[in-house]
């Protein structure tokens, strides 16, 4: 965060997987939850339930824009 000269609360990480939100959420990040139902193939069921560490949750990227937009 300090080459982006940025504290880490004012930094978000955009991801399709919880793993990496914990982890950003650890080191102080804000995060965004969004998913990719077909990243491992049709039929694959996807965990979207809302987790502590998940700031925003958004079914695709224009729908987390919009939701960022408002706040």
């Amino acid at each position: 965060s300090e080459y982006l000269g940025f504290v880490p609360g004012e930094i978000m990480l955009v991801s399709a997987h919880k793993w990496d939100l914990m982890a950003a959420k650890r080191s102080g990040l804000l995060t965004a939850f969004v998913p990719r139902p077909f990243e491992n193939g049709p039929g694959t069921e996807v965990d979207t339930l809302p987790e502590s560490y998940i700031d925003v949750i958004a079914s695709d990227l224009p729908q987390l824009a919009s939701l960022l937009d408002r706040g």
